[in-house]
């Protein structure tokens, strides 16, 4: 019902932007692409909501910064961006803080916090089929298009468990719905302008901001275990970022991301061969 709500909540805050562009928005190569961007969206919005009911905040914000590391993984594979030994190295150092947070044989390894790192994953290649579909559909069609597809999907998946909302309900869904769709905008943006396994370690910042209010508003505390996890998968994955930096990976020009808006598009020329590392 949470998902269902924020999907249609959010169609219906960008339906002026559908209105605006017209059946232009509905002019793409890349359906399937769409398709699986919003299935894996869904997905992983509907383990992390019935996760957050199974384990503490932190913890499930803590483990679900292992999406950054399964971003830089398959950038490597789908888009040709390497990564040297150091990276790598690093990379092997954020699935060991993933390890220190799910602590295997030390506590009680409950579905909760498996739903929280397939909510990673499936997070992670909605990430991805962000960055493959920045190269050939603009903004506009990446958003709407996913809630397009995303309301109804999610609506058919919640009435079997539907319940009559309360006005409360409604409200923070709204809410939800809107501050939702404009992240997913704000994300698919900043992958037209830089690799993705460089620009992931911002999204650490939603660690101390979840603590805080876990705590103020649940009288939630991280433990040990959880702050040194995520302390180990942060330092990882900026290490990741830093890497690339020092190494010369280039930011994407806006020009260059105007070309590619068009590269793939029927009747226009073929793509020039991405040469960054």
């Amino acid at each position: 019902m949470i998902g269902a709500l924020r999907n249609t909540f959010g169609l219906a805050f960008f339906a002026p932007l559908l209105l605006r562009s017209g059946l232009s928005a509905f002019r793409t190569t890349r359906w399937s692409v769409h398709l699986l961007r919003t299935g894996c969206a869904v997905s992983s919005a509907i383990l992390m909501f019935w996760a957050l009911a199974r384990v503490p905040m932190s913890d499930a914000i803590a483990l679900n910064f292992a999406a950054p590391i399964f971003v830089a993984i398959a950038a490597v594979v789908l888009f040709g961006e390497t990564m040297g030994v150091r990276r790598w190295t690093a990379t092997g150092f954020g699935f060991l803080g993933i390890l220190i947070i799910l602590r295997p044989g030390f506590q009680e390894f409950g579905l909760g916090l498996v739903a929280v790192l397939v909510s990673a994953a499936l997070w992670a290649g909605m990430v991805l089929c962000n960055k493959f579909l920045t190269r050939t559909d603009t903004m506009t069609q990446i958003v709407v298009l996913n809630l397009i597809v995303a309301a109804p999907v999610s609506m058919l998946i919640a009435l079997p468990f539907w319940q009559t909302p309360t006005w409360w309900a409604l409200g923070l869904t709204a809410i939800q719905g809107l501050l939702g769709t404009i992240a997913h905008f704000l994300v698919a943006r900043g992958f037209q302008l830089a690799d993705a396994s460089h620009i992931m370690p911002v999204d650490f910042l939603r660690l101390p901001f979840v603590t805080i209010i876990a705590y103020l508003v649940f009288a939630e505390r991280p433990d040990v275990a959880t702050m040194v996890g995520a302390c180990v998968i942060f330092a990882s994955t900026s290490y990741i970022a830093w890497r690339g930096r020092r190494v010369g990976v280039p930011q994407v020009p806006l020009p260059r991301v105007a070309d590619a808006l068009t590269s793939e598009v029927p009747g226009s020329s073929p793509p020039a061969k991405d040469r960054r590392p």
